[in-house]
């Protein structure tokens, strides 16, 4: 199957393809401002993601 981490993806055969989907996706988020960058605030922990 497809890797489900960051780090499977750059251990296979295919790691260009999978570094090239990676970064196209990051231009796209980026472009459409996705989200906005904050502080956390003091005594919250960031929520837990696979990549």
């Amino acid at each position: 199957g497809e890797p489900e981490r960051f780090d499977e993806a750059m251990q296979v055969d295919a790691r260009k393809k999978w570094e090239q989907a990676m970064d196209e996706e990051h231009q796209v988020l980026m472009e459409n401002q996705t989200w906005d960058l904050v502080k956390l605030p003091e005594g919250k922990r960031a929520l837990q993601n696979k990549w």
